[in-house]
């Protein structure tokens, strides 16, 4: 459902990115990472994942050098990483990656984390 849900709204975004100059891919093209303007648009969507992680990471406001920690916006925070994952889900669609795809990557790195601690790692 959230990958089928950003493809449509990616469709919707295609003429007002291809107007402002952003490199825009079709469908046909998702998956091809050899191809420059797939490239193009990947390292795009990576920096505003690292753009919307940075806005969350601003929302958590302790640091450890104060003695204090006022309270931090959890909407705020909760919303910019919703933002950062609406980046994620669209970097995985452009990258040729399905929902299934990134479930099974996460768990084969699940067992793997798991077999890293098991053998003291």
């Amino acid at each position: 459902m959230v990958f089928e849900g950003q493809k449509h709204l990616m469709a919707k975004y295609h003429a007002i990115e291809s107007a402002n100059g952003s490199p825009v891919i079709t469908s046909d093209e998702e998956g091809e990472v050899d191809n420059r303007i797939v490239q193009m648009r990947m390292h795009e969507l990576f920096g505003y994942l690292v753009r919307e992680l940075s806005e969350a990471m601003q929302e958590v406001k302790g640091k450890p050098w104060k003695r204090t920690v006022p309270p931090s916006d959890k909407q705020a925070l909760h919303n910019e990483l919703g933002d950062a994952f609406h980046f994620f889900v669209e970097l995985c669609i452009t990258a040729g990656m399905t929902a299934e795809d990134l479930h099974r990557a996460y768990f084969r790195m699940h067992q793997k984390n798991n077999d890293r601690i098991a053998s003291t790692y």
